[in-house]
């Protein structure tokens, strides 16, 4: 297994209500599933992405584990 670092956009509370900001067709959603969201290697440029979602709640780094 490798681990794999990504900062991710967050909103919700904790727990199953927390979503991930995502993207397709060039429109944003949320997502409940982190795999799908959009995986960011700067904490930077998600700053920088989530200055422009309103509902953009908190920035996360997340480990992912990858085979």
């Amino acid at each position: 297994m490798k681990n794999i670092y990504a900062w991710l956009i967050e909103n919700g509370k904790d727990g199953a209500d927390i979503r991930y900001v995502c993207f397709k067709e060039g429109a944003s959603y949320w997502t409940a599933d982190p795999y799908n969201a959009i995986w960011l290697s700067r904490r930077k440029d998600a700053e920088s992405l989530a200055e422009e979602n309103e509902d953009a709640w908190r920035i996360v780094e997340h480990c992912f584990q990858l085979k």
